[in-house]
């Protein structure tokens, strides 16, 4: 309903300069979808398309920033044509990648109209096809399966969730089932956002760390490291999302608003939660890159593949604190051009 009735509004109203969603969500979204939409991530396929579709629409109408900020109607047209293109039961996988990284994008806490433009613009840029050469993949490749695989990772995983729920819930989830794609696509800093059983990784993107590791000469062996450990925390973080949202059956559930066991503070963003619980810290493998206690790290990644119950120590990693915005949305995306700092 949602989304059709985007559809319908966006066609009136797309030739008019700006394109209000305060209006919009006035006139027509609340008298059909008053309250935050549920997308199911399980049970009838066709049902959880037309969700994500409406999960949408019902975002952006109630995201502060565009109840408060007037947008070109352009602004939307890749949102109108993905709702066109995907009015069926059964999208493509690249169709069905678009449409949930829309999802997680739309309850996106971005401050600047800027950056909502250029990635609004650039949605219809993901792609699973045609991805960029790079020699690492194939190691990517084994060491998500090897990860997925692996008792002690996951039983880290699921003691991050216990941390995390209130009650101390099991995780429903087997993580031996979750599956990768890789992508590409032109929204600079956009390093991954997860599915409902699924994650997607940027491989330009690792691949953009890989060149800015060489362009500051650090020996190969060590950029294979810090590449690895970069996916290591993309795993951790987008496995986390999907399970949390996989427990309360709910692709679009928002984390920020769910306190942790102690109710002492509220959880900003999950994935990051998880990565802080899993490395001591919020990690920049970029920055740690001049200071890092190769040594320390290689016999970590050694040991944790291994199988071996083993806790990283961040102190001893001379790593560096992440201190990046978040967005408050399943996806891990950065701020563009600013990875060179």
């Amino acid at each position: 309903m949602a989304a059709e009735a985007f559809i319908n509004y966006y066609e009136k109203f797309s030739k008019h300069a700006e394109f209000d969603f305060r209006n919009f969500s006035k006139d027509e979204l609340l008298s059909f979808t008053p309250k935050k939409i549920v997308v199911t991530t399980c049970g009838n396929y066709r049902d959880f398309v037309f969700q994500v579709r409406d999960g949408i629409i019902s975002n952006l109408g109630s995201n502060p920033f565009f109840l408060k900020n007037k947008f070109e109607s352009q602004s939307f047209h890749s949102i109108y044509s993905l709702l066109i293109e995907t009015n069926n039961p059964t999208p493509n996988e690249e169709q069905m990648a678009q449409l949930i990284f829309a999802l997680h994008l739309s309850k996106g806490s971005i401050e600047d109209q800027s950056d909502w433009l250029v990635i609004l613009s650039d949605l219809d840029t993901i792609s699973l096809k045609d991805l960029p050469d790079f020699e690492l993949e194939d190691q990517f490749l084994a060491l998500f399966e090897i990860l997925k695989a692996n008792a002690i990772v996951n039983s880290k995983i699921h003691k991050i969730f216990k941390n995390i729920t209130a009650k101390q819930e099991e995780c429903n989830f087997d993580i031996r089932n979750l599956k990768l794609f890789f992508f590409c696509s032109e929204i600079a800093g956009l390093n991954s956002f997860s599915g409902f059983d699924s994650i997607y990784v940027s491989i330009n993107e690792l691949l953009t760390l890989y060149r800015t590791l060489i362009d500051r000469k650090i020996y190969h062996v060590n950029i294979t490291l810090i590449l690895k450990f970069e996916f290591i925390r993309l795993f951790i973080h987008e496995t986390f999302n999907v399970i949390l949202r996989k427990h309360f059956n709910d692709l679009n559930f928002s984390s920020p608003k769910w306190v942790d066991k102690a109710g002492l503070k509220v959880v900003s963003e999950a994935g990051i939660f998880a990565e802080r619980m899993f490395f001591g810290n919020r990690i920049d493998w970029l920055r740690s890159a001049k200071r890092l206690n190769y040594e320390y790290c290689s016999k970590f990644l050694d040991d944790l593949l291994k199988k071996e119950d083993v806790n990283f120590d961040f102190h001893e990693s001379n790593c560096e604190i992440n201190y990046k915005k978040t967005f408050n949305m399943a996806i891990d995306y950065k701020i563009p051009n600013k990875i060179f700092e």
